[in-house]
């Protein structure tokens, strides 16, 4: 807004400024202190005309506001619907390098973005997750995790052995803050397909074990059921 106040008192004051010394000029008069006052004078209409609000503010130095509130809201949105969030250092990076790893984040479920800082910090605080805020300096990238975290934090650190220059800073998983060696043990999980295994696995035998019981009990329940019937003829045939 300061700068339409002086851009636009300026033009007017060089507007009338020349007028008046074209005028004199013509007049053959001495104008130096005439001009002097009058530049003063009309400087301070401009200032009146500025505060009376017939000046309008440009569009253009207002979009700059707008589009931050688009990015806060993007963030946001992308925070909750999250399972996790990876932060990574991609300074040295060149853009052929960042788009191979957009597109090896996005085959394991990731969404590599980066934004300024001041305006991650801002979403970050309505989630209250005031505890990135350390990680948040310098060129940083946002990774979220929408898919297999594992898989994820196993791209971000097979692409960091062979490209140095991205650096794994930390993150949070749900609520929970992880640094940088907690988020590299992350790629060392199972995936989300083996841990599903596992678990049939572990709950195999009990089922086994389980449907045999089920098969058990109703050859239990006939076998007690003749021994009964049996009894029953024995004691009407006495």
């Amino acid at each position: 807004m300061s700068f339409v106040l002086c851009y636009g008192c300026y033009e007017i004051f060089l507007k009338v400024h020349f007028q008046r010394h074209s005028a004199l000029t013509h007049k053959g008069q001495d104008h130096r202190t005439r001009l002097n006052k009058s530049s003063y004078r009309v400087f301070g209409l401009a200032l009146l005309h500025f505060r009376k609000g017939h000046m309008v503010t440009s569009t253009a130095l207002r979009e700059p506001r707008s589009e931050k509130v688009v990015v806060v809201n993007e963030v946001n949105e992308q925070l909750s619907s999250s399972s996790a969030v990876i932060l990574t250092e991609y300074r040295g990076l060149k853009v052929k390098e960042l788009e191979e790893l957009r597109r090896g984040l996005a085959a394991a479920g990731g969404n590599y973005k980066i934004y300024k800082n001041t305006l991650v910090k801002r979403a970050a605080e309505s989630h209250g997750l005031e505890s990135l805020f350390g990680l948040l300096e310098g060129p940083t990238g946002v990774t979220f995790v929408d898919g297999d975290l594992a898989q994820v934090a196993k791209v971000l650190k097979e692409f960091s052995k062979g490209h140095p220059n991205l650096v794994i800073k930390g993150g949070v998983v749900g609520s929970s803050f992880v640094d940088a060696k907690q988020t590299a043990a992350l790629a060392d999980l199972p995936s989300r397909e083996q841990m599903y295994a596992m678990l049939a696995g572990a709950l195999a035998a009990p089922m086994v074990q389980f449907a045999g019981l089920l098969k058990a009990v109703p050859q239990k329940f006939a076998y007690a059921l003749s021994a009964l019937i049996q009894s029953k003829e024995g004691d009407e045939g006495k």
